[in-house]
C-alpha cells in the first residue's frame, strides 16, 4: 500500500532514524535491510563540505531526508542552526560548538535578564528588550549566516541568542505579577503557552513569507516583528517600581487589577 506526502509516492510506511549508530556502514546496513525510503536527520549533523557524510549514503541508496530539529528548543535555533549550515559552509561540529556557545550566552544574560528587571523594572526591560532586538536582531541575523568563520559565525548567534530570547528571564515573574490568584494558572499558561506555540508554527508560514519577502528577509521580518510584539505589549502592560516587584505577589496583581479599567454596567452598555 502507498502513501503521499507533499506530492511524494512512498511504498514503505517505515520511518527510519539516523543517530545513535556506531558508523555509517552499520547505518547503512540497518536502512537498506529496513527497506525504508525516509528518514530523519538532525540538521546538526549536516556538514556541507565532507564527501562521506550520511547524506551522501542516503542519496547513494536513493532514500529521502527528513530534516528533524533534534537540540533545538525554539523556532530561531530550528532556522539559525540549518542556515549556519548551508550558507556559512560551517562543518557540522562547528554549527554544534557555535549553537552551543550561543546556548551558554543565552542562559547566562537571561538569568542576568531575571535579576536586572527587579532593578529597572519589567516593563522598562522588555521595552528596552524589544526595541534592541527589533532594530538589532536582523542585522545580527545577516551577519550570523553570511559569516565566513567559525569566529564570526559564533559571535553573532550569541548576540542573536541573548537579544531575543534572554528576555525570557523575567517572564516567569512577570506573567505571576499580572494575574490575581483565582486566574493565575490560566493567565499565565495561556500567556506562556501563546508566546511558544506560535512561533514553533514557523513550517507552515515561513515558506509564505519567503515567497513574499525572500529567503533572509522573511527571518528578518519575523524578528522585527518579534521585538515589536514584546516592546508594545510591555508599553501596553502595568509599569511596577522596584518597590513593588519586592512586595507579595498577590499583593502586586491585586494592585495590578484595582488599577485595571471596570467593566461596563448593564446601564452602561
Amino acid at each position: 500500500m502507498t502513501w503521499t506526502i507533499d506530492d511524494v509516492e512512498l511504498t514503505s510506511r517505515l520511518v527510519m532514524g539516523t543517530g545513535g549508530a556506531s558508523s555509517l556502514s552499520i547505518l547503512e546496513d540497518a536502512l537498506v535491510a529496513s527497506g525504508t525510503e525516509l528518514t530523519t536527520v538532525a540538521m546538526r549533523r549536516f556538514d556541507a563540505e565532507s564527501r562521506d557524510s550520511v547524506f551522501t549514503m542516503l542519496q547513494r541508496l536513493g532514500i529521502r531526508v527528513l530534516p528533524n530539529t533534534a537540540g533545538c528548543y525554539t523556532a530561531r535555533d530550528a532556522v539559525l542552526t540549518a542556515r549556519l549550515a548551508t550558507d556559512t559552509g560551517l562543518p557540522a561540529t562547528g554549527v554544534s560548538l557555535a549553537i552551543g556557545i550561543a546556548s551558554i550566552a543565552q542562559a547566562v544574560v537571561m538569568a542576568i535578564a531575571g535579576h536586572l528587571s527587579t532593578r529597572t523594572g519589567r516593563r522598562t526591560l522588555f521595552i528596552a528588550w524589544g526595541m534592541s532586538a527589533a532594530l538589532l536582531g536582523p542585522v545580527l541575523w545577516w551577519l550570523a549566516i553570511t559569516s565566513q568563520s567559525f569566529g564570526r559565525a559564533a559571535l553573532c548567534a550569541a548576540a542573536l541568542q541573548v537579544l531575543t530570547v534572554s528576555a525570557y528571564g523575567p517572564v516567569s515573574a512577570y506573567l505571576s505579577e499580572r494575574f490575581p490568584t483565582e486566574v493565575r494558572s490560566t493567565g499565565y499558561g495561556m500567556g506562556y503557552s501563546l508566546s511558544l506555540v506560535l512561533p514553533a508554527l514557523y513550517p507552515f508560514y515561513l515558506p509564505w513569507l519567503e515567497a513574499l519577502l525572500g529567503r533572509n528577509g522573511s527571518v528578518m521580518t519575523l524578528i522585527v516583528l518579534g521585538g515589536s510584539l514584546l516592546a508594545l505589549g510591555a508599553v501596553l502592560g502595568p509599569r511596577l517600581s522596584s518597590r513593588d516587584i519586592e512586595a507579595d505577589i498577590d499583593t502586586i496583581a491585586e494592585g495590578i487589577r484595582e488599577h485595571a479599567p471596570a467593566p461596563l454596567t448593564e446601564a452602561a452598555r
